[in-house]
């Protein structure tokens, strides 16, 4: 695998060990979306706990656990890949999902045929719904990728309505099993040995992975009673799968 025809900035700055800024991030995640467009799910949607339960379905069914939602705002909603799962535990719940890329709200625009759904392009930080208006906001996958996501959290407060819920996926290491992460170090390794300054961070937001650090930041933003639930996910993948793992990743040897 090369990448000699790395075509945004911030490729071409991990590539030789420089940090990118964060608005080379966000340009590097919308060409992804642009190129990939509904890629994650497609990477992740076949992960699942030992109850053969994806962490889409695992979302949720902890929101619908605090009980029924007039409305839902889904950030990082990409094509809609959490509506179903949403649709299935809240029947008659309005959902919104809010997306940065044009590309990915066209695609769920597209994949989605429900007269209670709509799909707004807009900054999860600057979001054109009124105060005190929501039930429940969820986000999966989405805000660790983010820099601003103390922006976007104090968004989400903004919008959810006294006693609103707040609930989300995130990425975080001990979400990974044995095999998996030594299928991303052979995939660093691989990509090193073609790039010897390759270095790269994960982007966004570098606490938003961590449990006690989490916890920390929903409560300084005025959040309350938090629970946290680490999830374990593991998938069977062929070679071929393992192949559009890392040919459709956003991250270069994650």
């Amino acid at each position: 695998m090369r990448y000699d025809n790395a075509v945004t900035r911030y490729m071409k700055k991990v590539l030789i060990g420089e940090n990118p800024s964060d608005a080379e991030w966000y340009e590097h995640l919308l060409m992804f979306n642009r190129l990939h467009p509904g890629g994650t799910p497609k990477i992740f949607r076949p992960f699942t706990n030992a109850d053969r339960r994806s962490s889409y379905e695992l979302l949720a069914r902890a929101v619908a656990a605090f009980g029924p939602a007039a409305n839902v705002i889904d950030i990082g909603c990409g094509d809609g890949a959490l509506v179903p799962d949403l649709r299935r535990v809240l029947p008659d719940a309005l959902i919104v999902g809010v997306d940065i890329s044009d590309v990915e709200i066209d695609a769920a625009r597209l994949k989605v045929d429900d007269k209670r759904v709509r799909f707004i392009q807009a900054h999860a930080a600057k979001l054109p719904i009124a105060s005190d208006s929501i039930d429940a906001v969820v986000s999966h996958l989405a805000l660790m990728l983010m820099p601003d996501v103390n922006e976007v959290l104090l968004e989400a407060r903004r919008i959810l309505r006294q006693g609103g819920r707040l609930a989300f996926v995130v990425d975080h290491p001990g979400g990974r099993d044995e095999d998996s992460m030594a299928m991303f170090a052979n995939a660093g390794a691989s990509i090193r040995a073609q790039y010897p300054g390759f270095a790269q961070k994960n982007p966004g937001d570098q606490n938003f992975r961590d449990a006690t650090a989490i916890d920390e930041q929903l409560k300084t933003l005025g959040f309350h009673n938090v629970v946290m639930t680490s999830i374990v996910t593991t998938a069977q993948l062929n070679a071929d799968a393992y192949w559009e793992f890392f040919a459709s990743t956003y991250v270069i040897g994650m």
